[in-house]
Formats: C-alpha cells, sequence, structure tokens
C-alpha cells in the first residue's frame, strides 16, 4: 500500500470510527435510559466526557464532498474551540473551509489542492473574531473509478504557539547577527552613525516603524536629542534644539521617570500625553527603554507603531540592544580616556628628556617614542617598531646582564627592571643609558603581557 492510501486508509477509519463510537453511544444510552440501569448510566456518561474530551482537543478532522455538489460532510465539533466556527457554520457554507484562511495563504492551498500534495501545509486562519492562528493542515482527495475526485478528508491543529517560537527564534538570531555585525563596524562608525545603525536594529527587531535614540544629561534635567530613523524623519520639522528638558517630556519619556521600560499599546488615548518634540510624527504604539548606570538613565531607545501590540518578548530585545550599544558607547569612551591619558604621559616624559617605549610581550612589538630615537641619533621613521631593534643595539659585554636582570624581573623575582648599559648610536659611538621599566598587564595564563619603561642618557655621570 502507498504513503497515500495509505493516508487515505487512516483518515477514513478515523472519521467511521468517530461516527460509530457517536452511533453506538447513543443506542446504548437510549436502551440504559429505558431499563433505567444506572451503573450502566454512569459508565456511558464518563465514557461521552471522555469522547467530549476528544472532540475538543487541538485537532479538527473534516470531510467534504466535492460532487455532486460542495459542502461539509463533517466538522469535528473541536473547531469551534479553534476558530470559533461551529460545524453548523461549515455545514451552512461550503465555502467557511476556504474562507478562513489568511488571504495571503490561500494560493498556496490552491495550488496544494490542484497537485494531490498529501505534504503538511502550515497555513494562517482567521478566527471568527478576527483573530489569526497557525494551522497544519492534511489533506487528502479521494477518486472515483474515473480518476475524478469527489471529497477531501483531512485534519488541521493550531500550530500557533510552535510558529510563534519559531519566529521568536530567527528574531534573536537576527538579532545576534545584526548587533555582531555592529561590534565589528563600530571602530570606524561615528557616534551618529553608531546611534543610527543600533536604532534601525531595534526598529527592524521589533517589526517597528519608527524609533528614536537619545542622551540623557549627566544632571538628569535634560534630553539630549540624538537621532531618529529614516520612517520618523519623514513628517519631522528641523529641530533647532538638541535638549529638551524632561520635565516637557511626556510619557514618550517616562521611562527616564520611572527607570524601567514603559509600553503605551494606545498612545493616542493614554495618560501623561504632554507632547512630543517638534521633529516627531505622529504615534499610534510606543515603547521606551533606559539604560541605567550608577542610579543614572544614560540614554534611551523608543520604537513605535508595530502593526501589533508590543509584547513583553519586544521589551526584552529593546533592552538587550540598548545594553549592548552602551557596552560599544562605554569601551570608544574608555579608548578616548585611555588615549588623552598616554598622550599627557608621553609629553609628560618627553618633557623631562626621557625617552619611552611601551613593549607588547605577546608580539614583540615596541613604541619607541621620537625622544627615545632621538638620544641614538636616528630620526622618527628610521628604527622600526620591534624589539629587536633595542636588543641589537646593546653593547655585547651589557647584554647578558641586562637579559638577566630583565628576567628577575619578569618572573617576579625584583618589583622593577633597571639596569644602566651601553648602546650603539647611529654614527657608531656608544651611550651609557639607564633603562627603567615595570611590567602593567599580565595574561589570565600568568604570562606578561605588556611591559612600559624609560630611557635615559647618563653618558656624563659614567664618565666623571
Amino acid at each position: 500500500m502507498s504513503n497515500s492510501e495509505k493516508t487515505q486508509a487512516d483518515l477514513r477509519f478515523e472519521l467511521d470510527e468517530l461516527k460509530r463510537n457517536y452511533d453506538s453511544l447513543v443506542e446504548r444510552y437510549e436502551v440504559a435510559m429505558v431499563n433505567q440501569d444506572k451503573s450502566k448510566l454512569n459508565l456511558l456518561q464518563s465514557e461521552a466526557k471522555f469522547l467530549h474530551l476528544a472532540e475538543d482537543s487541538g485537532c479538527i478532522v473534516y470531510r467534504v464532498s466535492l460532487a455532486p455538489e460542495l459542502k461539509f460532510e463533517y466538522v469535528r465539533p473541536s473547531a469551534t474551540t479553534i476558530t470559533g466556527y461551529t460545524p453548523q457554520d461549515h455545514y451552512d457554507d461550503p465555502q467557511l473551509g476556504f474562507k478562513l484562511v489568511h488571504p495571503d495563504d490561500r494560493l498556496l492551498l490552491e495550488n496544494a489542492t490542484q497537485k494531490g500534495n498529501l505534504e503538511p501545509l502550515e497555513l494562517r486562519w482567521i478566527k471568527k473574531d478576527g483573530g489569526v492562528i497557525w494551522t497544519e493542515q492534511r489533506n487528502i482527495i479521494l477518486k472515483n473509478e474515473n480518476g475524478e475526485p469527489y471529497a477531501i478528508e483531512g485534519n488541521a491543529r493550531d500550530i500557533t504557539a510552535r510558529k510563534i517560537a519559531e519566529l521568536k527564534m530567527g528574531k534573536e538570531i537576527e538579532r545576534m547577527a545584526l548587533l555582531l555585525n555592529l561590534f565589528a563596524q563600530a571602530p570606524v562608525l561615528t557616534d551618529n552613525g553608531l546611534y543610527s545603525q543600533a536604532l534601525d536594529i531595534a526598529v527592524k527587531i521589533t517589526d517597528s516603524q519608527i524609533g528614536f535614540f537619545h542622551q540623557v544629561s549627566e544632571n538628569q534635567l535634560e534630553i539630549i536629542l540624538s537621532v531618529w530613523n529614516e520612517e520618523a524623519k519623514k513628517n519631522c520639522t528641523t529641530v533647532s534644539d538638541t535638549h529638551y528638558p524632561i520635565e516637557k517630556g511626556g510619557n514618550w519619556a517616562d521611562c527616564i521617570r520611572e527607570r524601567k521600560p514603559v509600553v503605551y499599546n494606545d498612545y493616542p488615548t493614554s495618560p501623561n500625553k504632554k507632547g512630543l518634540p517638534d521633529c516627531h510624527a505622529p504615534i499610534a504604539r510606543i515603547m521606551s527603554t533606559p539604560v541605567v548606570q550608577n542610579d543614572k538613565v544614560r540614554l534611551i531607545f523608543g520604537v513605535g507603531d508595530k502593526s501589533t501590540d508590543y509584547t513583553a518578548w519586544d521589551v526584552l530585545q529593546a533592552q538587550s540592544i540598548a545594553r549592548e550599544l552602551h557596552r560599544i558607547l562605554e569601551k570608544r569612551d574608555l579608548e578616548k580616556r585611555l588615549k588623552n591619558t598616554e598622550t599627557t604621559w608621553h609629553f609628560a616624559i618627553e618633557a623631562i628628556n626621557d625617552g619611552i617605549w611601551d613593549w607588547n610581550m605577546l608580539t614583540d612589538e615596541v613604541f619607541f617614542s621620537s625622544r627615545w630615537k632621538e638620544i641614538l641619533g636616528f630620526a622618527p621613521h628610521e628604527i622600526a617598531g620591534h624589539l629587536d631593534e633595542w636588543k641589537a643595539r646593546v653593547h655585547p659585554d651589557d647584554l647578558p646582564v641586562v637579559m638577566a636582570t630583565l628576567e628577575q624581573h619578569l618572573s617576579q623575582e625584583i618589583p622593577t627592571y633597571l639596569t644602566e648599559h651601553r648602546m650603539r648610536c647611529k654614527d657608531g659611538s656608544w651611550k651609557w643609558i639607564m633603562d627603567r621599566g615595570k611590567v602593567l598587564d599580565w595574561t589570565k595564563e600568568g604570562r606578561p603581557a605588556r611591559m612600559v619603561g624609560t630611557s635615559r642618557e647618563i653618558t656624563e655621570r659614567k664618565q666623571i
């Protein structure tokens, strides 16, 4: 027996068995009523209850006659629970099985029916109350001896929960991929470019139409207006001010006052509507979420005009994107402060006439300051940034002691590396150098990762 024949047989058996159960139950119930057999009545009532539960399960079984006329011959009562339409509704309207299919999915059903496709179909159905559910539908087409179709038998089950889970998982994967790309591009993006890309991610993942990203002033009194997505700017006027008082902000700024995500799924009738900045388009729904650090709101993300209500899942997605953006901004700010500190430190060292070096001990790349090179008579471009440049210039008689002292520091036997040794200059002469340094960074495995130090010429002192 082929798979299609087996499927037909299974569906026919289920349909026939269901009818037999009902007929037998009614017949035995009538006999018991006549004989007033209470024990048998109780048993039959339990059996009826069980059968009723089976009927109300999440699966609809149906049979549609195609000839001589189109009509439903049988629809399992569970259709009422799942779709809101009763079996009688189907019997009264032979087209109802097609009408309840979502318009975007009807062509899929038509093609499958015409081709006699036995594969499961995932279709959206529109319930009687207007709600939409996902169903998995299996149909077989019954044909007569001439090969002409005369009936369709099938079943459908509600898979909405599964489809929602699949869609959410897809969104999660998409969000992670977009954020990874944002991290990769962050070093070359301007601040506004970074804000815009993060905002576009939030709008896309939450299926929104509009979005905004703003920062909050240190004194927590003003919103620093930053960026809106392109859709939000369509109806915007030119923004004359970059700062907007929080006290003037309506409920779109409630997330700052309440320090938690806020959702208004019916914005026009929502409370605390003080208005919007001039640049904002009209809003139907809105969700805003803050990033709070050290008891202060640092930034807010807002999205709006999703076609359906915002849910707790949307809030979690927006929070995740906002947190990741804040991490990037913190990293960027730290890099700026470190660079400023390093520049100040380099300037201070240069001012006292010492050369400086910064050794990456994992790659042996070394930063030599201009003053360091100048001490040995070289121009800034004449010495490469590698450890070998230093090692090759240390006097051969001094090198063993220098390397032994360095090793003592690297093994943490001495707190600071300090040596006095000769180094060869560009003109071939030798200068006495006092080298001082210290390991600043270590790997997780305990290996030295970065060492910083200074070099000072002491030739005159050594010759006294």
